[in-house]
């Protein structure tokens, strides 16, 4: 289970309406590549942060175009593959 903090914050977001799934990181091991905070803004970007070994932000880098747009979406439906209903959690 997530932290309190993090428990709290995703139960406000599902209450707003918004699908939550969650995913162990333990299960993702043979697919490290899906271990990554990214955003897709529509058919125009994607956003990935970029961290330090400690996981504190360096950066958040922005890639225009649809070929990141599919690249992104393609990992998004591999990582939800792995995702589970917050309700079942």
């Amino acid at each position: 289970m997530p932290s309190r903090e993090l428990h709290d914050w995703i139960l406000s977001q599902h209450s707003k309406g918004i699908h939550v799934g969650l995913v162990r990181v333990s299960e993702l091991v043979a697919e490290s590549d899906l271990l990554v905070d990214f955003g897709i803004y529509g058919q125009t970007a994607v956003g990935y942060q970029v961290t330090d070994d400690a996981g504190q932000t360096l950066r958040y880098e922005m890639l225009f175009g649809p070929q990141h747009v599919q690249l992104a979406e393609d990992r998004w439906q591999r990582l939800s593959l792995y995702a589970r209903p917050l309700e079942s959690v």
